[in-house]
């Protein structure tokens, strides 16, 4: 026999946000591991993205993040360091960087 598979996505897909908010409203317990945190000075690529200076100071963060203890996401993410210097100092395993990078009012 023929079978008609439908390729239209049910409901709402995974959208650039705040990684706990999706998972939990997928029912799953959202954490993160954070693996590496440092400055380093920004390479052509990176500073280009960030729209800095070559050279200048960036913030690298590497996370993994997972959905009830699996992993799902391993993340590379670069931030200019003057545009939040608190990142070094922050909780990055119990607090949202997309949450921390959003303007005081935005939240």
């Amino acid at each position: 026999g023929t079978r008609i598979v439908s390729l239209q996505p049910r409901g709402r897909l995974f959208e650039l946000g705040d990684f706990d908010e999706e998972i939990a409203r997928c029912g799953q317990q959202p954490s993160t591991h954070l693996l590496e945190r440092r400055v380093i000075p920004a390479s052509q690529a990176v500073a280009k993205r960030l729209a800095i200076l070559p050279g200048s100071e960036a913030i690298l963060l590497v996370r993994l993040l997972l959905a009830d203890g699996m992993p799902l996401v391993h993340e590379s993410r670069y931030v200019a360091r003057a545009t939040c210097p608190e990142l070094l100092h922050e909780d990055l395993e119990r607090q949202s960087v997309h949450g921390l990078l959003l303007p005081r009012g935005s939240r």
